[in-house]
């Protein structure tokens, strides 16, 4: 019985979030991963946007190890808080697919952060990792300690940041698991 009730929690959580999972697909998240999303069971639901953006810039504040990023876009208020982060050592991994790429009318509210000579750096000293996948769809943005957010794609393919946070022990260990398996299988950006 006891086994039956642990199994249930996947199940417990789909269901506590149907809405969600009626116009949201996991895409080709791994079946160990799908039968394991009982873990995410003390995960909280977030489906605005501003907190969302308010979320992303505390992690990127309190990170004191690390930044996994899966297909995050870019939010030009958060580049001064990623310049911080890396200037205290905080180490940075960037996975995305190609098409994730920082639109043109960014591009100067980054140079005022991240330089050539600061992105050379950066890259040379090992503070940030970047490598592409061709073919991930969910959103991840997390530190050491917090799941800032954890999204998976609208029945159309595009997002709508609609998504789980979380401090849960559990929670954070299935999401950096995932974040690895991911960056395993990933290429380097050349």
């Amino acid at each position: 019985g006891g086994l039956a009730l642990r199994l249930l929690n996947g199940l417990k959580f789909v269901s506590k979030h149907e809405d969600y999972f009626t116009t949201h697909h996991l895409g080709n998240l791994p079946e160990a991963f799908v039968c394991r999303m009982g873990e995410l069971m003390d995960s909280r639901y977030l489906d605005d946007v501003m907190v969302m953006v308010h979320i992303t810039e505390n992690i990127l504040r309190e990170a004191e190890e690390y930044v996994l990023n899966i297909n995050m876009p870019y939010i030009a208020s958060v580049f001064p808080h990623i310049r911080d982060a890396y200037e205290r050592g905080v180490k940075g991994r960037f996975l995305h697919t190609e098409n994730l790429k920082l639109p043109p009318s960014m591009m100067d509210e980054r140079e005022k952060f991240f330089d050539e000579d600061v992105a050379i750096k950066i890259m040379a000293e090992g503070i940030q990792e970047e490598k592409l996948t061709q073919n991930v769809n969910l959103i991840l943005y997390m530190n050491e300690r917090e799941v800032g957010i954890m999204a998976f794609p609208l029945l159309t393919g595009k997002y709508d940041f609609a998504g789980f946070t979380s401090t849960d022990e559990r929670t954070h260990g299935y999401c950096r698991e995932l974040f690895e398996h991911y960056w395993r299988k990933a290429e380097p950006v050349r």
